[in-house]
This record gives C-alpha cells, structure tokens and sequence, in this order.
C-alpha cells in the first residue's frame, strides 16, 4: 500500500514507502417611467432620460445573469438532502486509504456555469458537506463547495490561502454529470483543492466493497493496487454500510483518465497526488425488485414439485 507524505503525519513511522505526485439576484426593482411636463427644462428631461436608460441596462444586465458582483447559479436539479452519503479516499494506485459513510450532504439543486465563478476562499457556495468521522485520526473540514454544471473548468490551487500547493486542477463534465470543486481543511492544513466529476445514477469504481470483498480489495495496511474499492467501513449513517454494487445518486467517476475514481490532488501539498471521492445518496433497491425475486423463487419451487411428481 503506498502513503502519502502527510504533513504532521501522526502515521508517519509506521510508512513503508513515501511518494508524493500530487441572478441574477431575483432583483424586484420597480421601474416606471416617468411623464414630463411641458415645463420641464430640456436638462431635466435629458438627465430622466440618462436614468431610464442606466435602469434598463442594469435589469438587462441582471436578467442575463452577467452580475458582476454574484456568480450566476443556474436551477438544474431538485434539492438534495442525504445523511448517509459516502467519502472514499484511493492512492494513486487505486488502494484504499480511508472514509466514511456518514457524509451529510445538501445541495439547492442549482449549477454554476463558469470559471469565473470560482474565486479563490469565500466563494458563493451552493452545497454543503459534513461528516463526524476523523481521517487518520484528524477531523476536516469542507467548506466553499461549488457544484458545476456540463462544461470544462480549470482550478488555479494557488488561490487557496493558506496553503502551499500550485498547479491547475482540470474537470470535464458531460451530459448527466455534475462537478464539484471544494477547499478541504486537515490536521492543520488549510483550502486544499479537491475537485471530481459525478456520474448520475452510478455505481463507484469496480463495484467491489473493501471489507465485503478482500479478496478483490485486500486488507487495511495491505490494500491492493488498482482495485478501486469503495469504503464500505465506519462511521455510519443512517443507511449503514453500503452494500456491493452500490447505486448512487451521483457516484465519482475516473475523470482523468489514469483509470483510478477521483482527481489526483495537485503537487505541493500534504497528500499529493490522492484522489478524494465522495459519492452521494445510496439509491435503495427497489421492493418491486423483492418482490419480482420472490415471485421467481416461488415459480422455481412450483416447477421442481412438478419435476419430482
């Protein structure tokens, strides 16, 4: 299993190998114009006629989207709200480091658009993201997570105060994708760049469990290279444990085409080169699929009484 230098690693003496690669605003703005007397001086009527003019290009503005003060947020999906999402944390091999299965997730359903919508720390954030479990025994902290609508943007990590990574970080997002872009703070690091491409109604990696398939997956502290497991350990929502082949609303997806889920981490910081996931709202099987099983296992018992009379 390769580990990655981690700065302040409380790990550190137990690594056997260190590598490191790393709108418009709903404006409700009355505007009615404004009758001139026959009175009126021809610099009063000039200057209403100035203010007419500034008000319609700002509400054109506004209803365009192009406010240069707010970044544009597109309605794209209904609300999401799920408190047993999934976080699955791979090498750059494919092995496993660490999760979770309590990730508390909500998102208003709403897309950005453009680059420029990402600003660096403090930018308009549409989505949310929580958990109670600690990676290697730290806590962190996601924060500024902007979910993206189909298109190609670039992340400059050197926006992210703070800390010491440099590099761009890339994502294409198709048809039925979303992307997500956060800073991620850990064990005193602060805005890390993580960025990944989510396929709707998707299942992770391999489709393989990492503790219900070991022999696929490997153990902790020998996980096995390239086998793109998801986290099927503690900490647990509501949901438990994810099963294999689990369906997601939106699953992780390889989105740089190295045929490991995720998008390795930029160089320069504590865990260079790892691919964070996170894979959101467990899609539950459907009871017709029960009930369609139940009704194929009473057919096969009919027709073995017929066999055997």
């Amino acid at each position: 299993m390769w580990i990655p230098i981690f700065k302040n690693n409380p790990f550190k003496k137990h690594q056997t190998e260190k590598k490191v690669t790393k709108g418009a605003s709903n404006v409700r703005k009355k505007f009615l114009p404004t009758l001139q007397s026959h009175q009126d001086s021809r610099k009063e009527e000039n200057m209403n006629i100035g203010k007419s003019a500034l008000t319609t290009a700002v509400l054109g503005t506004l209803i365009l989207g192009t406010s240069v003060t707010h970044a544009a947020q597109v309605a794209a999906h209904a609300a999401v709200s799920d408190s047993s999402s999934n976080f699955t944390v791979l090498g750059i091999n494919g092995d496993m480091y660490m999760g979770a299965n309590d990730v508390v997730f909500n998102w208003d359903g709403s897309i950005f658009t453009a680059n420029s919508d990402y600003t660096g720390p403090g930018s308009v954030s549409n989505a949310t993201i929580t958990s109670a479990t600690p990676f290697f025994n730290y806590q962190w902290t996601a924060h500024d997570i902007q979910v993206f609508g189909p298109g190609t943007y670039t992340f400059d990590a050197a926006l992210g105060i703070g800390n010491i990574e440099s590099g761009i970080m890339a994502m294409n997002v198709g048809s039925g994708q979303i992307g997500m872009h956060l800073l991620w703070d850990w064990n005193g690091n602060i805005n890390m760049d993580i960025a990944l491409v989510l396929e709707m109604n998707a299942i992770f990696g391999s489709g393989k469990a990492f503790f219900a398939n070991p022999a696929d997956c490997g153990t902790l502290g020998n996980s096995l290279p390239g086998a793109n497991c998801l986290w099927d350990g503690a900490g647990f929502g509501p949901a438990g444990a994810p099963s294999v082949n689990q369906a997601w609303m939106y699953a992780s997806i390889d989105a740089n085409g190295d045929g490991i889920p995720g998008i390795p981490t930029v160089a320069g910081g504590p865990t260079a080169g790892v691919n964070y996931n996170f894979n959101f709202a467990p899609v539950p099987v459907p009871a017709t699929f029960w009930l369609f099983g139940s009704g194929l296992m009473g057919l096969f018992g009919i027709a073995r009484k017929r066999i055997k009379s």
